[in-house]
Parts: C-alpha cells; sequence; structure tokens
C-alpha cells in the first residue's frame, strides 16, 4: 500500500511542468548577467566604473526576481492536504499529501482544448474512468466558449499529446474532427449514430457530485477532487465536518481503497467495514 511522505515538497508532476520554464528563465537571465557583465567590462575601459557595477547589479537583482518567480509559480501549480487517510492494511496514520492541480479533475475539465497550431478547437467536458480507475475516454465539447451549447465528442485518453503551462490540453483534432465522429451521449440507450458512456464506465463529473460512503451508502465526506496521475485516477480528495458544505477538514484517500457506486447520476465510493471503521478513527484523531 503506497504512503506520502512528501511534506514540504512539491510532487514530481509538478516539478516535470516546472522544470523547462524554471530553466529557461534561468538560462536567459543568466545570459543577460553576462551581457551586462561585458558591458560593464568595456565601460571601465573608458572609465565608467560606476556604469559596470550599476549594470552587474541590476543584472543579479532581475535574476534573483526570475527565480523567485518561478519558484512562485511552482507553488501555484501545487496543492497540499494536510493528511492522507491509508488503506485498512496499514496502521492510521497522517501524512501531507502533495499533487499537481493541473492533473486533477478541477485541473482538466473546463480547460480548452487545442490542436499543435495552437488553435483553439473545443473544451474539456469530462473524463470517463473503468471501474479500476483507468481514464479511458476524454469528452470535450465544442461551440462551448461562450457558455452555450454544444455537440459531446469522446476520443481516447491516451490521445492528449501534452498539456501547455496555462492548462490547455493539446490534441490532434480539429473542428472537422469532431463533426465527423459520432456524438457521445451518457444515456446507454441510445443507439443511432451515437457513442455512448461504456457499461463499465463512471463519469469524474458525476463522482465529483458523490461521496465517500460506508456500506450501508451512509455519507462519510463528499467527494472534492479527484488526482490523475499518469491516466490512472490515484487520490480522491474528500472533505469532511463541513458546515452547510464550506470550511471542514480534507483528507486524501487512496483510489482503490474502496469500490465505485452509481447513484443516479453521481458516483459515490463505498469503503468496507473495516475500512470505515478507520476512517472514522481517523477523523476522531485528527480533528
Amino acid at each position: 500500500m503506497k504512503t506520502y511522505n512528501l511534506i514540504g515538497a512539491v510532487s514530481a508532476i509538478a516539478l516535470l511542468f516546472a522544470a523547462p520554464a524554471m530553466a529557461e528563465t534561468a538560462k536567459e537571465m543568466n545570459k543577460e548577467y553576462n551581457q551586462n557583465e561585458s558591458y560593464g567590462s568595456r565601460a571601465k575601459d573608458t572609465g565608467s566604473v560606476v556604469d559596470r557595477q550599476q549594470n552587474n547589479t541590476e543584472a543579479k537583482e532581475d535574476f534573483s526576481k526570475a527565480t523567485k518567480d518561478a519558484s512562485a509559480a511552482l507553488k501555484e501549480t501545487a496543492d497540499e492536504i494536510k493528511a492522507a487517510f491509508i488503506d485498512e492494511d496499514v496502521k492510521v496514520k497522517a501524512s501531507h499529501v502533495t499533487f499537481n492541480k493541473r492533473t486533477t479533475a478541477d485541473g482538466i475539465i473546463g480547460k480548452p482544448v487545442v490542436n499543435q497550431s495552437n488553435d483553439r478547437i473545443a473544451t474539456v467536458e469530462d473524463v470517463i474512468l473503468d471501474a479500476s480507475g483507468d481514464a479511458k475516454l476524454l469528452v470535450v465539447k465544442d461551440g462551448d466558449f461562450a457558455g452555450m451549447g454544444g455537440k459531446l465528442a469522446a476520443f481516447d485518453y491516451d490521445s492528449i499529446i501534452s498539456r501547455q503551462a496555462d492548462g490547455d490540453v493539446v490534441m490532434p483534432i480539429t473542428e472537422q474532427t469532431i463533426d465527423k465522429v459520432a456524438e457521445f451521449s451518457y444515456d446507454k440507450t441510445d443507439k443511432d449514430n451515437v457513442r455512448v458512456i461504456p457499461a463499465n464506465g463512471y463519469s469524474v463529473k458525476g463522482l465529483l457530485d458523490g461521496n465517500i460512503v460506508d456500506p450501508a451508502g451512509k455519507k462519510l465526506a463528499s467527494i472534492d477532487n479527484l488526482s490523475l496521475k499518469g491516466g490512472k485516477a490515484d487520490l480522491i480528495i474528500a472533505g469532511y465536518d463541513k458546515v452547510l458544505a464550506m470550511g471542514g477538514d480534507k483528507v486524501a484517500v487512496d483510489f482503490d481503497s474502496g469500490r465505485l457506486v452509481r447513484d443516479g447520476d453521481n458516483v459515490n465510493l463505498k469503503l468496507s467495514q473495516n475500512q470505515t471503521a478507520k476512517f472514522n478513527t481517523f477523523k476522531d484523531t485528527h480533528k
């Protein structure tokens, strides 16, 4: 069973997204610093030592600022949950969990879909998981840029090429691609020229409207977010002890700790009796 001992750190995924930008920024500022160094040397030859010192000081300040800005941008992509509830085969304990916001359900649903030419094509509507948590489909909607309706279409999740720094999803599709493919439907009874959600498919949007429940279906916590790692559901971020759906505490739960069950259009994560007891102990211990 996994443990999450990442106190005071950001996730490797967050570093992976941020490292190229930080490296490029540092490279450019170092280049500017060297140019100013050279300029200052020439100024010294003409007796302008003050100019050289001023240019070097400004270059150092700019370099320091760029480093701080890159670090701040990195922190903005990360979120930290103060406690993780570990599955029933491990003693209940708390640890800090840090994850990249852009790899969560909230970080992808609603984001623009662009092609390799950076043309905006659609908007991410949903992600469809199978029972084991593997992301199978990415549901997109065209013509939704002003909040209006549009055609739903589903593509294999692994057709995503990359994520841009601003979170946009890059896919090799065009508006004509969406026009040609079958429309996607959540209604399994739809048949003609429609691609319906798989029989074992679960909507991530439905999961975000669901809860963590005990074997009898009683609510233990509300599901607030879902962390996706390598195209697979990794952690469920849940909130409990809320007042009027606000405040309370958050906990990270292994996705594979429970079993997905449908509740109308929503999806819940059902824990076993033993897991429920441990979860309640966890909440009592970490108030």
